[in-house]
């Protein structure tokens, strides 16, 4: 990858192509702007694909046929109390091979440690929490979604039942799930929770992991069956 060091950032796929997006560096306060691709059917180095809006770690993502998004984030921006902090801010690709990210629309609420599952109409996401010098961390237990195909602010699909961050999430397109996680406490979250990506509602309870993972930061992408 062309930023290497970047820790925090997420990625998004069509299948055919893998975008890494943004990031934090190593030592440094700043956040990385900056978007990489492959070709998944081709080994080789990644190629500059131009920028998010924003330089952001501890992002959202998630994939799609025709677009790919990044949701909040933290900004790594520590004047005026943590002001800044963490954003609202939704960006959106296309699937080409080098365009810069543009504006979506905001979440209702701006947060990082954030998660998302994808169908080929909607996304949804999770919220992780929000930070301030003056009162920590603020864990959130919220749902937002968008419509994949219409810019706009985010609406709201329903809650999960604990608040965490740091959750896992995935989908299989009509299904989304969303496995562990971390509380204010610190104490990892074993549940696991599901809705249909069609119909907003709160999370049903689908059951328990064998251990909680707390902080269930790794992700990954797959290209189409063969």
């Amino acid at each position: 990858l062309n930023q290497a060091g970047a820790y925090g950032g997420n990625g998004a796929s069509n299948g055919t192509l893998v975008f890494f997006m943004a990031g934090g560096s190593d030592g440094s306060p700043s956040r990385m702007a900056d978007m990489d691709y492959i070709t998944i059917a081709t080994l080789g180095n990644s190629t500059n694909a131009g920028d998010i809006q924003d330089g952001l770690s501890l992002l959202a993502s998630a994939s799609g046929d025709s677009r790919g998004a990044v949701f909040g984030g933290q900004t790594g921006d520590s004047g005026s109390g943590y002001a800044g902090y963490a954003t609202a801010q939704t960006s959106f690709i296309t699937y080409h091979t080098s365009n810069a990210a543009e504006n979506f629309g905001d979440l209702t609420t701006k947060s990082f440690y954030n998660s998302a599952t994808a169908s080929q109409t909607r996304w949804v996401q999770k919220a992780g929490g929000d930070y301030t010098s003056a009162g920590g961390h603020t864990h959130l237990q919220s749902l937002e979604f968008y419509t994949v195909a219409t810019e706009s602010t985010a609406d709201s699909f329903g809650d999960i039942s604990a608040s965490g961050r740091y959750t896992s999430a995935m989908s299989d397109g009509t299904r989304g799930e969303w496995w562990g996680g971390a509380n204010n406490t610190g104490t990892n979250i074993d549940n696991i929770w599901y809705v249909a990506m069609a119909t907003e509602g709160d999370g049903t309870d689908a059951g328990n992991m064998h251990d909680g993972t707390g902080y269930g930061i790794a992700a990954g992408l797959s290209g189409a069956a063969s």
